[in-house]
């Protein structure tokens, strides 16, 4: 046998010997991968439904509580003022704007605005002077920024203040204070607004709800100073 042809036979058995293994473990190789995929997916398919079921747990919870809210307050009018333990703390969104409404509700002072708007009787003699001043403000903080970018929030604040001021006794100058404590009421009141939300809708709710709080000041709110307010207002925004 010429040695060429032996050492092509050599080489054809030394290839089939180590072929095997060397495909073995490619085929181990692929397989492990394939069952780490599987096991990834399979982790993440139960984080995320344990993730999606503790969404859907909470939203169920606060859908139960705002119902209870509502059903004690049809029951039970006179707890109303219960709620204002709840202004002091963090809320969702939805609930914060529930509770909040409820607990600023007035009819009385809805229906005496409503009866001066149609009588053009809701301005003050500083209404542009208030209107810049409205404008200024929510553009002073970067925490403003939603409520700067809105296109009702400052119109809506002018109104209401303007109002305000009108229906002073003496007719005042507004302070800091009558400015800032109308952010948060601003702030609840056009979150998840819908598009079908006018200016004067949320003029009339705010008007109410903000007639209601300042009726309420100084009794409930004890903050004696401007910086604390914006402390305050700053808090609720987060």
């Amino acid at each position: 046998m010429p040695i060429q042809q032996f050492y092509s036979i050599v080489n054809l058995r030394v290839q089939n010997d180590y072929s095997q293994p060397v495909f073995s473990l490619l085929t181990i190789g692929s397989a492990h991968r394939v069952l780490t995929n599987q096991i990834n997916t399979s982790l993440e398919e139960h984080v995320a439904n344990h993730f999606t079921g503790k969404t859907l747990q909470n939203e169920t919870v606060l859908s139960l509580v705002q119902d209870g809210v509502v059903t004690l307050l049809q029951k039970w009018p006179g707890m109303k003022s219960k709620l204002c333990v709840l202004f002091n703390h963090t809320l969702p969104p939805e609930l914060r704007k529930l509770t909040w409404h409820l607990f600023l509700s007035n009819t009385k002072a809805r229906m005496e605005y409503l009866f001066s708007l149609s009588g053009n009787l809701v301005q003050s003699s500083n209404d542009m002077e208030i209107s810049l001043k409205c404008e200024s403000l929510l553009s002073s903080q970067p925490i403003f920024k939603t409520l700067s970018e809105s296109k009702y929030a400052a119109k809506a604040m002018s109104k209401v203040l303007s109002y305000y001021q009108k229906i002073q006794p003496s007719n005042s100058c507004l302070s800091d204070i009558n400015y800032l404590l109308l952010i948060p009421l601003v702030q609840v009141s056009i979150t998840n607004t819908s598009q079908s939300t006018t200016l004067s809708m949320l003029s009339t709710l705010l008007v109410e709800e903000y007639l209601t709080l300042m009726k309420l000041w100084p009794c409930r709110l004890r903050v004696q100073a401007n910086q604390e307010v914006k402390k305050e207002v700053v808090k609720v925004l987060n």
